[in-house]
């Protein structure tokens, strides 16, 4: 299913978690063979697995995930 990017939110504790990334080798791989793995979204829109992803396909000017 398709989603607008502009319409997800980040997991609160996402950051508490995970130390932010380089993202060139993701971006990398969604220019080269697309969005293999979907985000993972529970209630509200926000995002509970592929933040990373999120953050590639915002970089990337993505508009929607696949």
């Amino acid at each position: 299913m398709k989603v607008q990017l502009k319409v997800l939110k980040v997991h609160p504790i996402n950051d508490e978690i995970y130390s932010p990334t380089d993202l060139e080798d993701l971006s990398l791989s969604l220019q080269t063979h697309g969005q293999l793995e979907p985000i993972v979204v529970i209630g509200g829109n926000t995002i509970l697995s592929g933040h990373r992803r999120f953050y590639a396909m915002n970089q990337l000017g993505w508009t929607a995930t696949s």
